[in-house]
């Protein structure tokens, strides 16, 4: 007769055991305190509109230094404006003063100086068929002229009058300078043209050009003076051509 075991007792499997366990795991319930609340949406809520918050402050802020920039570029843009205007405005200024200087300058230089010029050069027969001229300086002027130094030079066909000018009052050079106020000086060169000569002249054969310089002081500065003067036949005397200069070599 067989004998049952003794005490024997009903043990669940191991795995079963572990299955149970993690039941009863599940089926907890989780408790909450009286008072405690847990709300994931109204966090959520304060998050965004803190966030917000943050958002409009720097945007307000960067609109805040925009506003400033443009500000200060714009009065940075004025000042230039201004500057620049006052830049014209005082050269302007200075333009406008020194035109005044040159023009009061210029005015005081009309005023305070003497005008030397031929009056005329005056011609005369002489007994044997020949010429006599001479060439009358005047001053246009009521401020004297100092230091008076008159220079004639006489051409027959561009060629210096050698010879011809013999019986010629010879001023080029004078002993002491002439000192005269407003009224003509005479003959401060001229000559004596032969009767041959002047035949000559007469018929156009010979051209006869006479160049009268003079130099001479003012209360302000020094001038000079050059006029060439052309004997015409068919006028019957001596015609004006104009200004020459002295620093060129003659005739011109």
């Amino acid at each position: 007769m067989s004998k049952k075991p003794k005490g024997a007792k009903n043990h669940p499997p191991p795995n079963e055991k572990k299955r149970e366990g993690e039941k009863e795991s599940t089926n907890r319930h989780v408790y909450i305190e009286p008072g405690v609340k847990i709300d994931l949406v109204e966090d959520l809520k304060n998050q965004q509109q803190t966030s917000d918050t943050n958002r409009a402050a720097r945007e307000n802020s960067q609109l805040l230094w925009s506003k400033i920039t443009t500000v200060l570029l714009f009065l940075t843009a004025l000042f230039a404006g201004w500057q620049a205007h006052s830049s014209r405005t005082s050269a302007d200024a200075a333009a406008s003063a020194a035109k005044t200087a040159h023009d009061t300058l210029e005015l005081t230089l009309a005023v305070n100086r003497p005008s030397v010029l031929v009056d005329q050069v005056w011609t005369k027969n002489t007994p044997d068929g020949g010429m006599d001229f001479g060439v009358l300086l005047r001053n246009g002027s009521e401020v004297p002229a100092t230091s008076f130094v008159p220079n004639c030079k006489q051409f027959l066909n561009n060629q210096p009058m050698v010879g011809a000018t013999a019986g010629a009052v010879d001023m080029s050079i004078p002993a002491k300078p002439i000192i005269f106020a407003a009224h003509a000086v005479d003959r401060v060169c001229g000559a004596i043209i032969s009767k041959s000569t002047f035949t000559q002249i007469e018929n156009g054969t010979l051209s006869l050009d006479v160049y009268v310089e003079a130099s001479y002081d003012g209360p302000v500065r020094s001038y000079t003076y050059c006029a060439k003067e052309h004997y015409h036949p068919t006028e019957g005397g001596f015609v004006n051509l104009g200004t020459c200069d002295p620093s060129k070599p003659f005739p011109q």
